[in-house]
């Protein structure tokens, strides 16, 4: 998956957001998980059932 298929996800399971909030959320997610691996923390994506 690619950052802009995750963007349009999140989007659509969230229809009162503009599809730019879910680029900032996205975006601010993603930056939490890379300054967290930098830091040398685990990061755990588990998959929720849709």
């Amino acid at each position: 998956m690619i950052k802009s298929e995750l963007i349009e996800i999140v989007a659509h399971r969230r229809p009162f957001l503009h599809l730019k909030d879910a680029e900032r959320i996205v975006d601010a997610i993603l930056e939490e998980m890379a300054e967290a691996l930098m830091r040398g923390d685990r990061v755990e994506l588990i998959p929720r059932p849709v």
